[in-house]
């Protein structure tokens, strides 16, 4: 993260412990200087501020799925559906959802995002996250095919589960009217992974598994209870596991600090 490049230069690491210094530093002067209220909710922390110029912003709910990627599994997960996630590329997600939210910090961070430009202006000039720098953190391949959510019909959607998780069409039905959406909930597939991986089908599990996943990291949103369905298209075929998920993590990154810079936000 740099002003437009990623810093890879010599002394690293010095430079980036000032940068987190005079960031935190900035937090602490914020919420000195505006009215700031934090409480810990079930589903994750909700943050209530003004910013420097008096002007009221919606409650900006922080949410994290730390815990329910820990729990998700009943026990160690099964070789088989571990040798699956790692050529997705996708193990590096199980253990980077925090499940403690420092709630000024990343409020100083979304104060200070401009979408127009894709970067924080902080005190020193400005910063932004590129390519480089999700590689560095999560090693994701580049290189792959780039992936665009569809939208489903009801018809659709409910085919797509029925086949990826090998699940009855009326099962499905049910849970598509519980929710009341083209949406599963965490705990209706935290259920039928278990019943997959006790009956020994692997495969079927590892899709359950990878949408669990990126809906909990990649592609989470401000929802604790349910996934939306259009991302079971991204492991119908397990044996074409080449997504470009280094520009999806950046992408989505972008795509969420536009949405909650804006202070219509919740």
């Amino acid at each position: 993260m740099d002003g437009r490049a990623s810093t890879t230069v010599d002394g690293h690491d010095e430079v980036v412990a000032r940068v987190w210094d005079v960031i935190r530093e900035d937090a602490r002067e914020d919420v000195a200087r505006v009215e700031l209220g934090v409480h810990v909710a079930d589903e994750g922390m909700v943050v209530e501020e003004r910013d420097m110029a008096g002007r009221e912003h919606s409650v900006l709910k922080l949410t994290s799925h730390g815990s329910k990627l820990k729990n998700f599994l009943e026990g160690q997960m099964p070789e088989e559906v571990a040798g699956i996630v790692r050529e997705f590329h996708l193990l590096v997600f199980f253990g980077c959802s925090l499940t403690m939210l420092d709630a000024p910090l990343l409020s100083t961070f979304i104060e200070r995002w401009h979408p127009e430009t894709s970067t924080f202006h902080l005190p020193f000039g400005e910063m932004t996250v590129t390519l480089d720098d999700v590689s560095v953190l999560l090693h994701l391949p580049i290189a792959s095919t780039f992936f665009t959510p569809v939208h489903k019909d009801h018809a659709t959607a409910v085919q797509m589960v029925r086949d990826a998780l090998e699940v009855d069409e009326l099962v499905v039905l049910k849970e598509f009217g519980d929710i009341r959406g083209f949406h599963l909930g965490m705990s209706w597939l935290r259920n039928i992974n278990q019943q997959l991986v006790d009956a020994g089908r692997y495969e079927v599990s590892s899709r359950a598994y990878m949408l669990h996943l990126v809906a909990c990291t990649l592609f989470a949103d401000k929802s604790a209870y349910y996934i939306d369905v259009r991302y079971l298209t991204l492991f119908s075929d397990l044996d074409t596991p080449c997504w470009a998920w280094r520009v999806v993590a950046l992408t989505m990154l972008y795509t969420a600090l536009d949405a909650a810079s804006r202070p219509d936000t919740r």
